[in-house]
């Protein structure tokens, strides 16, 4: 299936390379509290759903910027084969000049996630796993082959965890000040680098070893959810054992750490 998706990453990639290297004229809006939209955004979406078609064309498509401007409704789409497209997670960081944004495209079959895919395209990074058949990592700039992701250290103890956590706006929202506030009590540190889907693959990459958020959308988090789960970590909602795409937050860390982000997020 990667062989499928990424030629049409790639091609959104350079879209979005050329906006970047001309910031001051990416036409900006403000999409009413949920964050802003780019030219850039509008862009790759477009060459990514035309080439989601083109390989899969009886297949569903919900993706951020359509489903914006179109004021849909997630019940309204059906789980059996089903797309989910970013075209850039971390939009402020593509407009702050900070490469740490994505292209992120995963899929759903009868419910469950079959694949994903994570594209950094400043830094030709590619994640990507599918289910069942693990995860992996290629540095698309050099010649070195894929290897795969087997998640953080296992040696590590509660007060060694480095954690991140993609949410925003804490000041509006007490309680994700509070759980910032307790995790910090308890680990050696937390971080929070404003993509959902690149904090997801570097968990799998045993880069940071938990993420956690919740309000998140499910284009957010489809594609690092399967690649953090194939990488050998747990993943779950904040309220139950399993994780639903569409559930209430979401928790990837090693199973022996489960216990300390339930301890905190539960209450």
């Amino acid at each position: 299936m990667i062989k499928k998706v990424l030629p049409h990453i790639l091609k959104a990639s350079k879209k979005i390379i050329k906006h970047h290297k001309k910031l001051s004229d990416v036409e900006i809006t403000s999409k009413d509290g949920q964050g802003v939209l780019t030219q850039a955004d509008l862009e790759s979406e477009k060459i990514l759903l035309a080439g989601l078609k083109k390989e899969f064309p009886l297949d569903e498509v919900l993706s951020e910027e359509q489903f914006y401007f179109n004021k849909e409704s997630i019940n309204e789409f059906s789980t059996k084969k089903l797309w989910l497209v970013d075209p850039i997670d971390g939009t402020n960081n593509f407009l702050s000049g900070f490469d740490h944004f994505a292209i992120s495209i995963g899929y759903i079959e009868n419910g469950h996630l079959k694949f994903g895919a994570v594209y950094q395209p400043l830094r030709s990074r590619l994640y990507w796993a599918m289910d069942r058949e693990g995860a992996f990592f290629q540095d698309l700039s050099s010649s070195k082959r894929k290897r795969a992701l087997r998640g953080p250290n296992l040696k590590k103890k509660k007060n060694e965890l480095s954690l991140i956590t993609s949410m925003c706006k804490l000041i509006k929202n007490k309680d994700k000040l509070d759980h910032l506030y307790q995790f910090n009590e308890q680990v050696r540190s937390v971080r929070r680098l404003g993509s959902a889907a690149l904090d997801l693959c570097f968990v799998a990459d045993g880069i940071f070893d938990g993420f956690y958020d919740n309000g998140l959308m499910p284009w957010d988090i489809a594609a690092g959810a399967i690649i953090a789960r194939e990488a050998g970590l747990e993943t779950q909602n904040y309220n139950k054992a399993s994780f639903d795409l569409f559930g209430h937050g979401i928790i990837a860390a090693r199973k022996k750490d489960i216990k300390l982000f339930k301890s905190i997020l539960d209450n």
